[in-house]
C-alpha cells in the first residue's frame, strides 16, 4: 500500500485556532466524539491492587484490568454489581488468563484478546484470542511478532453477511528496547478464513514524523478511530479523533473536552457511539460521559 505523507492535525484549544504543523486555519474541525463532561474516576473494589488496562464489552457490565487479586496478578475478569467493578467470581475466571498472558482485554462479545510480552517470552511476543465455556480456552495466535511488544486496543464487529462477522481490531506495536516510536495498526479478520491481516487503515498517521501513539479505540462501527499519542508541539499524551474516509483514517484532531495540559492521557477505550469513554490519567483510571 502506498504510504501518505500527511501533517498531524491538532486543535489549538486555548488560542481558538487549529494549527497544523505551526501553519493556522480557522476552519473549525467537527466534533465526532462528546463533547464529555468533566471525567470522573471509575470505582473499583479495592481487593482489585493496582488495578490498570481497563476494558469493558459490548454489554457495559463485563469487563477485564490488570490487577493482583487474591494474590495472583494478571489479567482479572470484573463485572460492574451497579455500583463499582468488582472481580468476577464464577469459577474458572482469572487463572488460565493471569498464568498465561502478560495482560488482556476484552472483545465486543465478552471474548478475550490477550498478549504476551517480550519479558514474559523473550524474543517473541503474540496476541491471543480466548473464548470461555466455562473455563477460558486458547482459540488461536492472532498476531505475533519478533521485533515489537503487540498490544490490542478494542475489538468491534460488523455483518458479514450469511451470520458471519468481520472484526476489527486495534493493535498498537511497541519496540522491545522502548526507544523509537510506537505504530498502531487496525487488523482484519474476514470470512471465509477469519485470520486477521493488518489492513492498511491507519498507514497515514504511521507516516507523521513524531506522532508516536499510545493507545486507540474504534467505535461500533469503526468509523471513528479515538486514539492517544503524543505529538509535536504538545507536551505527553493527549486524545484525538478521526473519522473513516477513503478507507482510511487521516491523523486526527485533539478532543477539546478531555484535553488537559500538565496530564498525561492514554489507555483509551470508548462504547459503540463513543458517548462513553474510559481512560487512564495520572494513574487512575476515568471515565466521561457526553453531555
Amino acid at each position: 500500500m502506498v504510504r501518505l505523507a500527511v501533517p498531524v492535525l491538532v486543535v489549538g484549544t486555548l488560542s481558538g485556532c487549529n494549527l497544523i504543523l505551526g501553519m493556522e486555519t480557522f476552519d473549525p474541525e467537527p466534533t465526532l466524539c462528546g463533547p464529555y463532561a468533566p471525567p470522573v474516576p471509575i470505582e473499583l473494589d479495592p481487593a482489585l491492587v493496582g488495578a490498570t488496562d481497563f476494558s469493558v464489552a459490548a454489554d457495559g457490565i463485563h469487563g477485564m484490568v490488570h490487577a493482583t487479586y487474591n494474590g495472583l496478578p494478571g489479567p482479572t475478569p470484573i463485572v460492574f454489581d451497579g455500583q463499582r467493578w468488582v472481580a468476577d467470581t464464577r469459577p474458572g475466571m482469572q487463572m488460565a488468563l493471569a498464568m498465561n498472558l502478560s495482560g488482556a482485554h476484552v472483545g465486543v462479545t465478552g471474548d478475550v484478546y490477550g498478549w504476551i510480552d517480550h519479558v514474559k517470552r523473550p524474543g517473541l511476543t503474540e496476541i491471543d484470542h480466548y473464548t470461555f465455556t466455562g473455563v477460558w480456552g486458547f482459540d488461536k495466535v492472532v498476531i505475533s511478532s519478533s521485533l515489537f511488544d503487540v498490544v490490542p486496543g478494542n475489538e468491534v464487529e460488523s455483518d458479514a453477511g450469511a451470520g458471519a462477522k468481520v472484526s476489527y481490531l486495534v493493535e498498537l506495536q511497541q519496540p522491545f528496547d522502548g526507544t523509537g516510536v510506537n505504530t498502531i495498526q487496525i487488523l482484519a479478520a474476514t470470512p471465509p478464513a477469519f485470520a486477521f491481516q493488518p489492513s492498511g487503515f491507519v498507514d497515514p498517521l504511521n507516516t507523521v514524523g513524531g506522532l508516536n501513539p499510545t493507545g486507540g479505540a474504534l467505535t461500533g462501527d469503526h468509523q471513528i478511530l479515538v486514539y492517544s499519542a503524543i505529538t509535536p508541539g504538545l507536551t505527553g499524551s493527549h486524545f484525538y479523533e478521526t473519522s473513516f474516509v477513503h478507507n482510511q483514517f487521516m491523523p486526527g484532531h485533539l478532543i477539546p473536552s478531555l484535553y488537559a495540559a500538565d496530564h498525561g492521557d492514554d489507555e483509551p477505550w470508548v462504547n459503540a457511539d463513543c458517548s462513553r469513554i474510559w481512560f487512564r490519567r495520572d494513574g487512575v483510571t476515568y471515565t466521561a460521559q457526553t453531555m
